[in-house]
């Protein structure tokens, strides 16, 4: 955390802390105002870059480099790795709503709104570089937390859930995830086909290299789908099934088996 250069890291490092209620021991040892000024500081200003102003660089030190090489690293998952290590060391040091901690808090909501497409019948955000369905679903993810971390009023609900529910894919691992983080967003009524996401998750798992695919056709490895395996699982404790030691000695190896039933 002390080499916290890259948003995506910090955001990962401070979740981890979080999740092992360690944040206050990193107080002691990183001054946590210089963290959060490094990460409002990364917030891309360009007032010539339409489309980019006001979302955020992937790391604190690309304030050091020139305007081109800032642009090209402007995309939303750095502007929600930002606002998710913002959440986190605001409520660590109790210095108040993350809405005021910023430097431009109008240009990330223009950021935000600008780039969200709404038809007749949907609402998604626009990606800025990636095109696919996937990458729309997790970037409407990431600008919706972001909108309702800065307090902003909520969109059309109906509208975001046509957009889900258009594009739910049982063969895409990641597709299923962010349509189900953005229907807990809001309590969404989305109708999850419970049966081929186990089908899916059993399918893509694999024993050889005890990792998972991304998709069916099982092209790509992806670490992530293991945490979101576990936390869409999380929160179903009827498919939950964990089997684990009861006594476990400090030191000790903890054998932990978890099904999907």
């Amino acid at each position: 955390v002390k080499n916290y250069y890259s948003l995506e890291w910090m955001v990962d490092a401070l979740d981890v802390l979080e999740m092992l209620f360690k944040i206050d021991d990193l107080n002691g040892d990183v001054n946590l105002t210089t963290m959060i000024h490094g990460v409002t500081n990364a917030q891309y200003l360009n007032p010539f870059e339409t489309n980019l102003f006001g979302g955020f660089c992937m790391s604190v030190q690309d304030v050091m480099i020139s305007d081109e090489r800032q642009s090209k690293s402007v995309v939303f998952e750095n502007t929600f790795n930002a606002i998710q290590s913002l959440e986190i060391l605001s409520n660590e040091m109790n210095v108040g709503p993350v809405r005021d901690l910023l430097v431009d808090v109008d240009a990330l909501i223009t950021h935000v709104s600008r780039n969200l497409v709404e038809t007749a019948t949907e609402i998604y955000l626009l990606p800025l570089q990636d095109s696919s369905t996937e990458k729309a679903l997790e970037n409407t993810y990431q600008a919706l937390h972001v909108l309702n971390v800065l307090g902003e009023p909520d969109l059309n609900h109906v509208k975001i859930q046509n957009f889900v529910e258009a594009n739910l894919n049982y063969t895409n691992i990641k597709n299923i995830y962010f349509s189900y983080k953005i229907a807990s967003l809001y309590d969404l009524s989305v109708q999850f086909d419970i049966a081929q996401t186990q089908s899916l998750v059993q399918s893509i798992y694999s024993e050889e290299f005890n990792q998972f695919y991304l998709t069916l056709d099982k092209e790509q490895i992806e670490p992530s789908v293991l945490g979101w395996v576990f936390e869409m699982a999380r929160n179903d404790e009827v498919r939950l099934d964990v089997t684990y030691d009861n006594d476990i000695n400090l030191g000790d190896y903890c054998y932990l088996s978890v099904e999907l039933g």
